[in-house]
């Protein structure tokens, strides 16, 4: 399901069906459907979850009342839900446990104290810091274009991962169904309450769906995601089940991230013909899964990369367009 032509002008900016791929070809989302999330991660998604719903419920206007009821209801589910996806989820062995050897050895949880690393402790999770910024940003919106992009982008990535087969496999099922059909709900009344279409909401649509990335990222970077663990679906196998239902989805993916690779970072990457199944795409989108980690003076030297190439092109389109 493609948005609504309502405020079409603003969806086109922040929302398309690449940056909708993007979303779902993250091992954060992709882990969520093959049913591979550790428990902890997880945890952390249904508070931060949460944080996001109050901050819509903060803002919208009194004249949007199919909108307030929807959000009045799925925010008075939070309760239920969370407590009923988080126990399918432990009763699925979701939890990272400690090794048989440490826990011979002594080693506990320093939150609970029970066998799991305190990375995975559901009694000591909090909602991410990035979700407060998200939904205090959503607090303020002015014209409901950056709570439509947010719960359009969300709704269409569960969506696509249920055509794929990736329903939550056995532990995130409520979680993935929930957010493929009340979401997409929540985006459509969203969409039909939009203020205006100007620059203003163009504005604070790309920026809110800059904000939701970076959620996802953040709790990717700190959720001790490992691929294919206890046997699990692989991000390959995952990523697969995506491209029979989005044909081009594993190239598109791939173009992207060998762009990112040579032209942001500055790294030599293999003739196509030797790349894998997934490319580069795995190792840009999730360092975690690759190799190195995601240390903090490595980002901060993407970031400068990333910087300085994009103040370059800005630099070289301003040179062709005085010269024309």
């Amino acid at each position: 399901m493609l948005p609504s032509l309502i405020g079409p002008a603003v969806l086109a900016l922040a929302w398309s069906r690449t940056s909708g791929l993007a979303l779902v070809n993250h091992p954060l989302l992709l882990q969520l459907g093959a049913g591979a999330l550790p428990l902890g991660a997880f945890t952390r998604w249904t508070l931060s979850r949460a944080v996001v719903l109050d901050g819509l419920e903060s803002a919208i206007p009194p004249s949007a009342v199919e909108l307030s009821e929807l959000v009045r209801a799925e925010r008075a589910r939070c309760g239920s839900d969370h407590a009923s996806w988080l126990a399918q989820a432990a009763s699925a062995g979701k939890s990272i446990d400690l090794p048989s050897a440490e826990i011979e050895a002594g080693v506990r949880c320093y939150g609970c104290g029970g066998a799991h690393y305190h990375l995975d402790c559901p009694s000591d999770a909090t909602a991410s810091p990035a979700a407060a910024a998200l939904a205090g940003y959503l607090r303020e919106s002015s014209t409901l274009a950056g709570p439509a992009v947010v719960f359009r982008s969300m709704g269409w990535a569960h969506r696509t991962l249920l055509r794929a087969g990736l329903d939550g496999g056995g532990a995130y099922d409520g979680w993935v169904q929930a957010h493929a059909t009340r979401w997409t709900s929540i985006a459509d009344a969203c969409e039909a309450a939009l203020s205006c279409a100007g620059a203003g909401a163009n504005e604070e649509a790309t920026t809110a769906s800059s904000l939701l990335y970076a959620l996802v990222d953040a709790e990717a970077g700190a959720s001790g995601l490992v691929d294919g663990a206890g046997g699990a679906m692989t991000l390959d196998e995952a990523r697969g089940r995506v491209a029979e239902v989005e044909p081009g989805f594993r190239e598109a993916q791939d173009r992207n991230a060998a762009f990112i690779q040579q032209q942001v970072l500055g790294r030599e990457i293999p003739a196509p013909s030797s790349l894998s199944a997934t490319g580069a795409a795995a190792a840009v989108v999730s360092p975690r899964l690759g190799s190195g980690g995601r240390g903090g003076a490595a980002a901060a030297a993407k970031l400068k990369a990333a910087q300085a190439y994009l103040e370059a092109k800005r630099a070289a389109g301003g040179a062709s367009a005085g010269a024309s």
